[in-house]
């Protein structure tokens, strides 16, 4: 262990001589998370533009109007008379919803010859605007349904609850729908992920030599070197993996959170994944012999991992492709990890993605030996670059 604890303590010393890499190792870090963290802290999107189209002009229309200003995440920003005018804004980028209420919309209410009243919304940014859309109609749905019994009150028929059949939904977990849980959740470890690939890389091309001007003296075993390595990259594994359990800190015991399961496994799958992207990184400066490559390569299944983890876009219906790069990247395992913990999971159930993030850890670490290895009885070095 003299070798790991030598280039462990010589790594912090070369941090340490430049207050740039101090501020890289340390200080970047949590400028991610608290950037990300103050982009949705407010939690809930509030006065979500929308244009209402009331060619109406009724009492049961004047109500739709009354209960789409006050909802809270929603907010009109214009009343058109026509449909082409309100397109405009949704054109322009102005407006996520359009609510058009037809000419005799009451009327056919009153009459069973109803009138719907129709919602449009720009699918182009489908989370927001569905989520504006929902606020829409909540609101459209109670005041039709207020004006109907209040209708029924004024001609002398008994009072009712009229409420059109549906199929009830409750929220089990992140009741208030927020995405300060959901996107921190899944934004500040990818991108933590991405980090320490490239620091990993970057670590790994000047253990090798291959950073002009940036010289480590390096042991002439194979194994002592593997060891060296890994001892450099752990630096920056250590400091990143604190970096996220502080963030855990903020999310769960100041904004309130719960973490329903164990902060423990979470930490150590935190530890799991960015020692196994560390792996990966030094693999691919190995068999590369080339920074930009394995930098490229991160940008590639580190930069897509939220979009193939199955977090924020559904793989159910995906093609065989992104089913299997989702299983190959280890960003999906963590988050399964993850989200099993923040919702009670028993230890039991995050075993498997224990195991699994450990494979990232040693199998890229075997196979960049063997090469060491190979090149080593070959007599093919690392030339600078």
């Amino acid at each position: 262990m003299m070798i790991w604890a030598q280039h462990f303590l010589d790594e912090l010393n070369f941090i340490a001589k430049s207050r740039w890499r101090v501020a890289y190792l340390f200080a970047f870090p949590l400028a991610i998370i608290i950037a990300v963290a103050a982009m949705v802290y407010n939690g809930v999107a509030r006065d979500l533009p929308i244009v209402v189209v009331d060619n109406d002009s009724s009492a049961m229309s004047q109500k739709i109007n009354a209960n789409l200003n006050s909802a809270a995440n929603i907010k009109i920003i214009a009343n058109e008379d026509n449909l082409e005018n309100a397109k405009k804004y949704i054109a322009s980028e102005k407006a996520y919803v359009i609510v058009y209420i037809p000419r005799g919309a009451q009327d056919g209410l009153l009459r069973a010859n109803i009138k719907p009243v129709f919602i449009f919304t720009n699918a182009t940014y489908l989370s927001t605007a569905g989520f504006a859309a929902g606020s829409a109609r909540d609101a459209v749905n109670t005041a039709i349904s207020d004006f109907f019994t209040e209708s029924l009150r004024k001609r002398g028929l008994p009072s009712f609850h009229f409420r059109p059949a549906q199929v009830n939904i409750s929220v089990l977990m992140n009741p208030q729908t927020s995405f300060e849980w959901y996107l921190q959740a899944m934004i500040i470890p990818a991108s933590l992920h991405l980090l320490i690939a490239c620091m990993a890389a970057l670590v790994t091309a000047r253990c090798l030599g291959l950073m002009k001007g940036e010289t480590v003296s390096m042991p002439p075993n194979v194994k002592d070197k593997i060891l060296a390595i890994w001892a450099r990259c752990f630096v920056y594994v250590l400091v990143i993996t604190i970096s996220a359990a502080l963030w855990l800190c903020w999310i769960s015991g100041v904004r309130g959170w719960k973490i329903n399961g164990s902060t423990i496994l979470i930490i150590i799958g935190f530890f799991l994944l960015f020692a196994g992207t560390a792996a990966i990184s030094i693999f691919s400066v190995i068999l590369t012999k080339d920074t930009i490559t394995t930098m490229s390569f991160s940008a590639v299944y580190a930069g897509s991992s939220m979009a193939y983890s199955g977090g924020s876009l559904p793989l159910n219906g995906a093609i065989a492709f992104a089913k299997i790069w989702s299983a190959a990247i280890p960003f999906s395992h963590f988050l399964t990890l993850e989200m099993d913990q923040f919702l009670g999971a028993s230890a039991k159930v995050t075993l498997p993605q224990i195991g699994i993030l450990s494979l990232y850890i040693i199998i890229p670490t075997i196979f960049g030996f063997v090469i060491l290895l190979i090149r080593n009885k070959k007599g093919a070095g690392y030339e600078n670059i």
